[in-house]
């Protein structure tokens, strides 16, 4: 009876990270609302996840905003560049939607370069807190790692966009928790594969 007061106890770990995850969140949010800022708070986001997902997360706000300013210049440029690029992405879509004949095939091209977009994010604000590389590289380095794992690639997409859907259409409470899993699910799956990477480059 006395080991479930222990601190080492599954359920209190279980709790602990569930705390983590919603104040992750909340930190997310509220440093995001200046739309300017969603490429530091991301990159903090998944900072602190890695942390989280190698049981080595501090205090996750002294975290948070430590990694938020250290990131900062890199991270804002990456979000203004994605972000244009993702609008481009969703307006070809939506004009290509709308013409007939050619239009199917300039869709189709569109859908799948979106589809290409959306994987490459998955990894590109991770490598830009993991790794000191340029932007030009780090995005070679996302594409190369979206499309060499793309069963985990999917998976991460999917486990995304269905915690999101789930929070939305079935359990609200979730979205209180939504971004904190969503990076710390991630962060676990990227462990892996950059660990293999570095043991393929060794």
């Amino acid at each position: 009876m006395a080991g479930i007061f222990s601190t080492d106890h599954p359920v209190w770990n279980f709790l602990g990270k569930l705390t983590d995850m919603v104040l992750l969140t909340g930190l997310w949010i509220l440093c995001s609302i200046p739309l300017v800022t969603i490429g530091a708070a991301t990159a903090a986001l998944y900072d602190v996840s890695f942390q989280m997902a190698e049981n080595q997360e501090g205090y996750i706000v002294r975290s948070f905003f430590k990694s938020f300013r250290k990131n900062w210049k890199r991270a804002t440029a990456v979000w203004l560049i994605t972000a244009g690029l993702g609008i481009l992405l969703a307006s070809d879509v939506y004009v290509y939607s709308r013409m007939e004949s050619l239009g199917v095939v300039l869709l189709t091209a569109s859908v799948i370069a979106a589809v290409i977009y959306a994987m490459m994010l998955l990894y590109l604000f991770p490598l830009i807190v993991k790794s000191d590389l340029d932007l030009k590289s780090a995005a070679a380095a996302a594409f190369v790692l979206a499309l060499k794992n793309p069963g985990w690639t999917i998976f991460m997409l999917v486990a995304a966009a269905g915690i999101l859907a789930a929070g939305i259409f079935v359990l609200a409470p979730l979205l209180a928790v939504g971004a904190g899993l969503t990076a710390y699910l991630h962060c676990k799956i990227l462990r892996m594969i950059l660990e293999d990477e570095k043991r393929e480059a060794r």
